[in-house]
């Protein structure tokens, strides 16, 4: 991350999430940088577990001030009227510390976690605003912001648009982000299949992945209705530098190259699909089988 990154980390559990902020703070440390963190305390426990475990003693930093360790809820509490972050109180209440912390003259990393805490607790509009008040904090001072959500937190066709929104305040979108859905075995299912995964893709912020993922899931699904004749599933996940297309049908048939003629029609999808991705394959599943397709971010 450089000065003024704004990254957001969608993570699968507390495992995951410690082993991305005990890295981030890590790299801090050895780099001479100072951090602020803004965390639950069991995400502290981790972090201590975590530093310990690569021989940096946290107590030490935060005795030196290169880590600035805060509880997230109480922070929250000190800008918070009404369950609502207050502008001229954030900047008083955080951007206060981080002004302290650059004191130092060394570069400024945060980590925060009082966004997933309004999330979690069905704040989401406050949550958004408080994203766009740390947007307004770096236009005045320069520091790396690092935050994260449970990504099942963030799950579900109805939280799309709010996540979506949550995205657009981020420079990058990380971590575990994945959703599913189940169509009918009908001639508009593709279509609809595919409008699934970009809507989501656009959520995510990941657009340069839009154009192949399109392809893969109209065939993909076309696959499903026309051969499996079945209800399928398609689930779509981004994870590190990778976007993975899974379709999920009920037919134990398994798919097969083959040769075509240069006028023919149709035949030529899987050539297509192993053209366009990092990797792909079929599993087994019961009755049924899953393909996947593995695309570049």
């Amino acid at each position: 991350m450089t000065p003024r990154d704004h990254v957001v980390h969608l993570y699968r559990d507390d495992d995951e999430l410690v082993a991305a902020v005990s890295s981030y703070v890590i790299d801090a440390i050895r780099a001479g940088d100072v951090v602020v963190a803004v965390a639950t305390p069991e995400h502290v426990d981790g972090l201590h577990r975590a530093l310990s475990a690569a021989g940096i003693d946290l107590d030490a930093a935060c005795d030196t001030g290169t880590v600035i360790l805060l509880d997230a809820a109480e922070t929250l509490s000190r800008f918070s009227v009404n369950g609502w972050p207050d502008g001229p109180a954030f900047h008083v209440e955080v951007g206060g510390v981080i002004e302290q912390a650059a004191k130092s003259g060394q570069p400024v990393r945060v980590f925060g976690e009082m966004v997933a805490l309004l999330w979690d607790a069905g704040h989401v509009g406050a949550a958004i605003e408080l994203e766009s008040l740390w947007n307004d904090l770096a236009h005045e001072m320069t520091f790396s912001l690092f935050c994260a959500y449970a990504a099942r937190s963030v799950a579900g066709d109805e939280q799309r648009p709010d996540l979506a929104r949550v995205c657009r305040l981020h420079s990058e979108v990380v971590g575990a982000a994945e959703t599913t859905r189940t169509f009918a075995p009908v001639p508009e299912a593709a279509g609809a299949a595919r409008r699934f995964v970009v809507d989501w893709l656009e959520t995510w912020s990941l657009h340069q992945a839009i154009d192949d993922a399109s392809l893969v899931t109209a065939e993909l699904a076309s696959n499903a209705v026309v051969h499996a004749c079945s209800p399928f599933t398609v689930a779509v996940s981004a994870q590190q530098d990778v976007v993975r297309i899974a379709v999920l049908d009920h037919s134990p048939v398994l798919p097969a190259s083959r040769a075509v003629s240069p006028t023919a029609i149709s035949g030529r999808g899987l050539g297509l699909i192993a053209r366009l991705a990092r990797r792909w394959g079929t599993d087994r599943l019961g009755a049924g089988k899953v393909i996947w397709v593995e695309l570049a971010r």
